[in-house]
């Protein structure tokens, strides 16, 4: 049993540049205790695992470590210092497993201290010394019992990287333990699981801190794992600490609900003013029981969409529900495991990128993506490629007149441009190609508020003008609502909700389906 502690984060701050990436937390997480730190996509939670675990020095504040045999100030050590004197361990976004090792040599890692942690133990180990046997012996009985608590124990000779993905996220935690922790910073562990999965984790962290006294301290966007399993929230927004308080607490706050769905929901659901399709236009792109994993993990599971001709859809779910996943396997990248694509009534599933573009489906990635050290002319001449030679004059001054700034531009090294240009430069290579549906993912990432409304303006304008069909992927609930004809809510790989824009927006459903972690 973990002796009592108290983690003491106090105005921690981080910033990289002029960029404020973290700005004044302060926060405790106890011994015994999960807590949860939540908030939208970007809002600087996996920057405080950082700092508290010695991957970043805070630019600000101190994290302090008070128990009754040390008082440690966490901020003044070095990454492998934080794990062993002051006892907090981690995880990763990404498994972080050494895959050609097996399980049981994976948790032996971990107690890497114990049997070479010093010149003494390596010659020991060398020389198979009877302390150093019975070591190694103490150490495997060690690892057996945490392999046997997460069901992996007849897995141990197994490569690591053979395990199905759900297994291999509970081995990192497993391996995570055996490093002897107060505290245990998870880093979505519930990242590709499926919802039985979820729950199983949830019910695995309450009895590991009820066993072990561990205090865990959890990023998680999975909210039926946070609302199940949380003692404490945390909430961030924009690098600053906006709520805190028990999981019922935070579910009707309106500071969270305005973090996660925007002001117009927050307040009841004010009048949003949009023009409506009829809906009667025929289908243009059916997903149908689409499965599509990454290795060992599926992180869509059996997905339903339609879009319609000239329809706007978006594309709403926690950070991790699988939206970028679903657009990159409209180009066969990743493969689908299962299920069927179908395009302007021609099946296109695992058809390669460059034929399922020549099919006329342009794709904004996150992050843009743009040729940095190409001019903006010369970048919109690359998203010319597939279309006709003579459309092009007419295609650059339309988009040209859908972003002035361009047209201003032109000469200039796209990658010297600020990150709304950059955008706009993104959306107007991909009009280039002169396509039927545009899949644009998270425009709004990174963006001000102002050029945010921009680019949402934007996004109608191409609509309303084209009669293009768009498919939207954004974090901005309120942004994305506004401007679009229906949506869906993806939560782990599964449609949570879907229904016209304007209905969901109003909607309790879309509510409880972000910040509890089901529609109901």
């Amino acid at each position: 049993m973990t002796q009592a502690a108290t983690l003491t984060i106090d105005g921690l701050g981080m910033r990289f540049g002029g960029l404020v990436a973290v700005e004044g937390i302060s926060f405790q997480v106890k011994s015994g205790e999960i807590t949860s730190v939540i908030g939208p996509n970007g809002a600087g939670k996996t920057t405080l695992f950082n700092c508290i675990t010695g991957f970043y020095r805070p630019t600000a504040g101190r994290v302090l470590l008070e128990a009754p045999d040390r008082k440690v100030e966490v901020t003044r050590l070095r990454r492998h210092a934080v794990a062993r004197r002051a006892g907090i361990a981690r995880t990763f976004q990404n498994i972080r497993l050494f895959k050609g090792m097996s399980v049981l040599e994976n948790l032996a890692v971990a107690w890497h201290d114990v049997l070479a942690g010093s010149l003494g133990h390596q010659l020991a180990g060398m020389f198979n010394t009877p302390g150093h046997v019975r070591r190694e012996a103490e150490v495997i009985d060690a690892c057996m019992g945490w392999l046997d608590r997460f069901g992996l124990a007849a897995r141990a000779d197994d490569l690591a990287g053979s395990l199905p993905y759900g297994l291999q996220r509970k081995l990192e935690i497993a391996r995570a333990m055996c490093l002897r922790p107060r505290f245990i910073c998870l880093d979505e562990p519930a990242a590709g699981l499926n919802s039985d999965e979820s729950l199983e984790l949830a019910a695995e962290l309450m009895r590991l801190r009820q066993e072990t006294g561990v205090g865990v301290l959890l990023i998680e966007h999975d909210m039926g794992v946070v609302m199940q399993a949380s003692d404490n929230i945390m909430v961030m927004e924009h690098g600053r600490h906006i709520a805190s308080g028990r999981p019922d607490e935070i579910r009707d706050n309106p500071a969270v609900i305005s973090a996660y769905l925007g002001e117009e929901h927050s307040r009841g659901g004010a009048a949003i003013s949009r023009l409506r399709k009829a809906g009667t236009s025929p289908d243009l792109l059916r997903v149908e029981g689409l499965r599509v994993g990454y290795g060992a993990g599926d992180v869509l599971h059996g997905v339903d969409l339609t879009v319609r001709e000239g329809q706007i859809v978006a594309l709403l779910g926690a950070n991790g529900a699988g939206k970028s996943t679903l657009l990159n396997a409209l180009f066969a990248s990743p493969l689908p495991h299962g299920g069927r694509v179908s395009f302007a009534g021609r099946q296109i599933t695992g058809l390669p990128p460059h034929e399922a573009a020549g099919l006329g489906i342009a794709h904004v990635p996150e992050g843009r993506h743009i040729m940095p050290d190409m001019t903006v002319f010369e970048n919109l001449q690359l998203g010319a490629i597939l279309a006709q030679p003579e459309s092009f004059d007419r295609d650059l001054a339309a988009v040209y007149a859908l972003f002035p700034r361009l047209h201003e531009r032109a000469t200039q090294r796209a990658g010297t441009m600020s990150g709304g240009e950059q955008q706009m430069l993104a959306i107007g290579r991909a009009l280039m190609q002169r396509p039927r549906l545009l899949l644009l993912d998270e425009p709004s990432l990174g963006l001000a508020p102002l050029i945010t409304d921009q680019i949402f303006q934007a996004i109608s304008r191409i609509n309303a003008e084209t009669g293009m069909a768009i498919i939207v992927v954004e974090q901005s609930v309120q942004h994305a609502l506004a401007t679009a004809d229906h949506a869906y809510v993806l939560r782990g790989g599964r449609i949570a909700l879907s229904g016209p824009a304007e209905q969901l927006a109003h909607s309790a459903e879309l509510r409880n389906a972000y910040l509890t972690g089901h529609a109901a």
